[in-house]
């Protein structure tokens, strides 16, 4: 072997060890501190000013939470907003196909959620997406672990939201509350949108802090339904069923 090849070699693992060095003490800070591993750089570059060669940066969960209202309030009320409403309701309806009658979504919600002009203040599907636009605004403004004020506020507006859930004339005239079928689905379909909309690089930033505001609201949701649901068996009471607004 040559001396340029053995050099190349000691480099290189030079460089990767260095690499594993820099990142497992940071992963271990990370668990210590509670923070987000963000990734901004796809490769190893010494020079990179704001990875300081690691290949990503760090953030708190706070910094994290922070930048994520600032991005979600600013989504309600424009086109990047309603583009994200529009588009969930359209995937979350297109998979009814693949559904049973008795489960379909479709029906519990008014005919014109996805057809109505924005402009319509008159249509109950704008009004739908418009709901759903503000919930998500709410969600941001309120999931504020270690506020005791906003997460009340959030837990009012989850609770609810839950009782709201209990009870669906479905078709066929069933009356039954969200499954835990859906609140995935509907978990599952917003996250894509969300990512399809927003782009990688910045749904990737943020996915985190979704996904830990968005489980505890849906929990607590999924909480109050079951709570209500209780209520009205143990009583004898007929639930009114909610039914789309036509």
């Amino acid at each position: 072997m040559s001396k340029a090849y053995d050099a190349l070699m000691f480099w290189r693992d030079r460089k990767k060890g260095e690499t594993l060095n820099v990142q497992q003490d940071d992963d271990a800070a990370a668990v210590e501190q509670s923070a987000s591993v963000v990734d901004v750089v796809p490769t190893y570059r010494k020079d990179c000013a704001d990875c300081a060669g690691r290949g990503f940066v760090m953030l708190t969960t706070a910094q994290v939470l922070t930048a994520f209202r600032a991005l979600t309030g600013e989504l309600a009320g424009t086109e990047t907003g309603h583009a994200i409403v529009a588009k969930f309701y359209d995937r979350l309806l297109a998979a009814d196909a693949s559904k049973r009658p008795a489960d379909r979504l479709a029906p519990l919600f008014p005919n014109d959620l996805i057809t109505a002009a924005h402009s319509d203040t008159e249509s109950a599907g704008r009004e739908q997406r418009e709901r759903l636009l503000a919930g998500i605004d709410a969600l941001a403004k309120f999931y504020v672990p270690g506020n005791l004020n906003s997460m009340d506020r959030l837990d009012t507006a989850a609770a609810a939201f839950g009782r709201a859930h209990s009870a669906f004339k479905r078709p066929g005239s069933e009356v039954r509350g969200a499954s835990l079928a859906e609140y995935a689905a509907v978990q599952s379909i917003l996250f894509n949108t969300l990512a399809d909309v927003l782009g990688d690089g910045t749904w990737g930033a943020f996915e985190p802090a979704w996904r830990e505001a968005y489980d505890y609201f849906a929990t607590k949701m999924m909480e109050a339904q079951h709570a209500e649901e209780i209520r009205l068996a143990r009583s004898g009471l007929t639930p009114f069923p909610r039914e789309p607004r036509q």
